[in-house]
């Protein structure tokens, strides 16, 4: 029912892997209908122990490296693809500089224990959230039963 693609350098491994990651870890969730989806509750903590890598992030306009960089691309790439279907975004943060991945103002920056991508679906029909990560891009669609 939607469908949304961002790409990415296939060069960058700890980004690219950061991508991987948190795309399996929003990959066949279920969200019925009426049900909240928090981001960071579904890819949990960006630390070594769970093979995030150091990237670069942006934090108050500086582009630094961290662990965990580029996940907010998967964020923003589920958000482009939810905002499609009839859902009430709860949270949802902007980039404090622009990313170049979606459209300005299309992003949804996420941090753990801070910022978070939060939505609530409103729909009349619950749906499976698929994260395709590929090369140099990562698609996210969202499905859900004829019936």
């Amino acid at each position: 029912v939607a469908s949304y693609t961002t790409y990415f350098e296939r060069g960058d491994t700890g980004r690219n892997r950061n991508i991987e990651l948190s795309a399996n870890a929003i990959n066949n969730v279920i969200v019925g209908r009426g049900d909240y989806f928090s981001f960071n509750t579904m890819v949990g903590p960006r630390t070594e122990e769970n093979g995030y890598q150091p990237a670069p992030e942006i934090i108050n306009k500086k582009l630094v490296m961290g662990i965990g960089g580029g996940i907010c691309q998967t964020s923003s790439t589920l958000f482009n693809a939810v905002d499609q279907l009839p859902i009430k975004i709860v949270e949802r943060h902007h980039h404090s500089l622009n990313i170049g991945y979606v459209p300005k103002g299309r992003d949804a920056t996420v941090s753990y224990g801070g910022l978070d991508f939060r939505f609530q679906n409103v729909s009349e029909a619950p749906f499976i959230i698929k994260a395709i990560y590929g090369n140099d891009y990562l698609t996210v669609e969202i499905r859900t039963s004829a019936k």
